[in-house]
């Protein structure tokens, strides 16, 4: 026992099947860092994060009963840590270990196996479509999105918002309209009545709803989940709801990775004396206390090409963390090697919060 809390919480571990593992945490400071969990082959099968890495390790073994605590528990052979500068270094840290080792006890936060990206595509007349690469080939992205699922989600949430076209048929190769366009949901080509001079306005309001003002997007969105509300058809409005929110969020996203790509290096500093080095949206460098490192030919090595959307998942979690700090914190701006700023027109929120009540 090395201090007064480690005394207050040894009645708790009474009848513990292993507490007699807590010498494993001997070591750990209290300080914040990332720690990770070993069996007897040394394979990483946990990773956490934590404030005082010491305070939350130990309190796994202080009569933790849930079943998966006591099977960790039963495997843990070594546990390892990396103390970090401040809790965001801290939450990147374990985000980037999840991502390198795929620990099987991170259910929650396993990173997929690959990444999903929606893709206006660069046709005569242009559609959505799924891709699994991000190619710099100036085309509209959307992602990346950890499953397919979460894609089709955000792809579906746009044909609902614009009468994009959805059929794949060559345009004029077919007899007849497609059902999308029987329907009346879509404009498509494939019977040859469709030209690219009356398509192009649906195009270019796609364009701009990604890029300029997600108003475009979003508002056919909420009228549809006002209108399912109002009729008492809550189940449509939930799904409706479910939809606004998969295209706000990737459309926040998307926003985020932009603006820190333009604002290239930065060094930031919060209220608390916790710093950062972001290097477009990913994290370089923690401190606390200190001015933190200068801006200087770092900058030099910073080109202007970069894609739309982020290369990876992992990217893009890292840079949502970052941002999330940025806007959630109060900050002071101490360098800037490009400029950060905020889009005129936020993401409007769904103002039927309450519609999941209904289902």
């Amino acid at each position: 026992m090395t201090a007064l809390e480690d005394l207050l919480q040894l009645p708790t571990a009474r009848g513990s099947e292993h507490y007699a593992k807590i010498r494993l945490t001997d070591a750990l400071p209290r300080r914040p860092g990332v720690y990770l969990f070993h069996d007897r082959v040394d394979t990483v099968f946990y990773v956490g994060k934590a404030k005082n890495l010491r305070t939350r390790v130990r309190s796994y073994f202080y009569g933790d009963h849930r079943r998966t605590v006591t099977t960790m528990l039963q495997e843990l052979d070594r546990i390892e840590h990396r103390v970090c500068a401040t809790e965001l270094e801290a939450e990147i840290t374990e985000l980037r270990m999840i991502h390198a080792h795929r620990p099987r006890h991170n259910r929650r936060s396993k990173p997929p196996k690959s990444s999903h990206w929606v893709k206006l595509t660069k046709e005569a007349f242009p559609r959505l479509s799924l891709v699994r690469t991000q190619r710099e080939d100036g085309l509209a992205y959307l992602g990346p999105f950890r499953s397919r699922r979460s894609a089709e989600l955000v792809m579906t949430a746009i044909w609902e918002a614009l009468p994009i076209r959805r059929c794949t048929a060559r345009p004029g190769k077919r007899d007849g309209q497609c059902a999308a366009a029987q329907l009346g949901v879509s404009m498509c080509p494939c019977d040859g009545s469709l030209s690219e001079a009356e398509y192009a306005p649906i195009v270019e309001h796609l364009r701009r709803g990604i890029a300029v003002d997600p108003s475009l997007l979003l508002d056919p969105l909420a009228e549809k989940m006002s209108d399912m509300a109002a009729l008492r058809r809550f189940e449509e409005a939930a799904w409706a709801r479910d939809r606004y929110r998969a295209l706000a969020r990737a459309l926040q996203r998307r926003r985020e990775w932009q603006a820190l790509n333009r604002a290239g290096l930065l060094r930031v500093e919060s209220d608390t004396g916790d710093g950062a080095l972001i290097e477009r949206g990913r994290l370089v460098l923690a401190w606390n206390g200190t001015t933190g490192p200068a801006l200087t030919s770092a900058t030099a090595g910073l080109d202007d090409d970069w894609p739309p959307t982020p290369p990876s998942v992992r990217i893009a979690e890292e840079t949502h963390l970052i941002w999330r700090w940025l806007t959630g914190t109060r900050v002071r701006l101490l360098d800037a090697s490009g400029s950060l700023a905020l889009p005129r027109r936020p993401i409007p929120k769904p103002s039927l919060a309450d519609v999941g009540s209904h289902r």
